[in-house]
């Protein structure tokens, strides 16, 4: 009898962190971005914290102008929804997705980890460039469970579960301690990155 309870508990904690991941359900990529694949809205959480990173991203995405950190900049607050594609919530790879989309017109898979292998890998984030992408590992097990668009220097840009679309630093504890490597995405070679 307690064993049943064990494998119960076990179970559910596996499907807990299966639907926590950001890497989110796979899809194919002919679905309609304007439309968020929840019905409802994730709160924003605008409390004054978050309206400073908000502000500082956006501040920052100004300071840097590209056609790729103006693109972004208009996602800075969207809010972090779990399967989204739309501004009206976004998990991080659907905010990859778009980027890709719409700033280099290349067809990204729709997940971190299908992402991760469409790209070739730079180990060294010395050698990351404007638009590169940079996976995170903070789950269990070796599997990419997070994306971002490497910006400069130590900047990045991302759907975080916590703030929404923001502008982090790699340098930071956090991402430093997740921080699994970068990407580059070989038909960026032919695509000018100002």
């Amino acid at each position: 009898m307690r064993k049943k309870y064990l494998l119960f508990y076990f179970l559910t904690i596996c499907i807990v962190f299966f639907f926590c991941s950001c890497s989110s359900t796979k899809r194919t990529s002919h679905y309609n971005r304007n439309h968020s694949s929840y019905s409802h809205k994730r709160p924003n959480n605008n409390n004054s914290n978050n309206s400073t990173v908000f502000a500082d991203s956006k501040q920052y995405l100004k300071e840097h102008s590209t056609k790729l950190t103006n693109y972004c900049s208009s996602w800075i607050g969207t809010p972090h929804v779990m399967g989204g594609m739309s501004k009206d919530g976004v998990d991080c790879s659907g905010f990859v997705w778009n980027v890709y989309n719409d700033v280099f017109n290349i067809n990204l898979p729709r997940t971190s980890q299908d992402m991760e292998k469409a790209v070739e890998i730079i180990d060294n984030q010395e050698d990351l460039k404007e638009g590169d992408l940079v996976f995170f590992n903070g789950g269990s097990g070796n599997k990419v469970n997070h994306v971002g668009i490497f910006i400069n220097k130590d900047k990045f840009v991302h759907a975080s579960s916590s703030k929404g679309v923001i502008v982090s630093s790699l340098n930071e504890k956090y991402w430093k301690n997740l921080y699994r490597s970068g990407g580059h995405h070989p038909k960026m070679k032919n695509k000018k990155r100002k």
